[in-house]
């Protein structure tokens, strides 16, 4: 992802807007569409990325039964947001994480860190939540 920096840019070579390092023009891809002739973005950081996709991808296989493509989708159907409270990304400060049945393996959908860690630590127990609910109207109504 281009950061919001001006990059050095030559004959030689430019930065890369991602990594901040200066490199030959060798280093990145064409692309008659800018410029320069050449992608902003290096090789090396374009594969980090890949790589990164594919790992991710495949954590999500081995873990939840979805892959990256089924994750995105549950992503733009939440129009990215935490299914409980709503929070993005970017309120969160990381991913959102796979809500999951325990007993089942269901995939129930994408939550923030604290909503998923709410209901983990509520065992999933739906009597628990209500418990705790009452509590919370009884102290704010004293």
């Amino acid at each position: 992802m281009a950061s919001s920096f001006k990059s050095f840019v030559d004959n030689e070579g430019r930065e890369c807007v991602t990594c901040g390092v200066y490199k030959k023009w060798a280093d990145f891809n064409t692309a008659r569409k800018e410029t320069t002739g050449h992608r902003s973005t290096c090789k090396e950081c374009i594969a980090k990325k890949r790589c990164r996709k594919k790992q991710k991808d495949k954590d999500l296989r081995r873990n939840y039964g979805i892959s990256l493509t089924e994750y995105n989708q549950m992503l733009d159907d939440q129009h990215h947001g935490c299914k409980i409270c709503g929070k993005d990304k970017q309120q969160n400060g990381r991913d959102l994480a796979v809500d999951h049945c325990h007993s089942t393996g269901k995939v129930r959908g994408l939550l923030c860190n604290n909503c998923n860690r709410a209901l983990g630590y509520f065992e999933d127990d739906q009597n628990r939540m209500r418990l705790a609910m009452q509590y919370l109207d009884d102290a704010t109504a004293a």
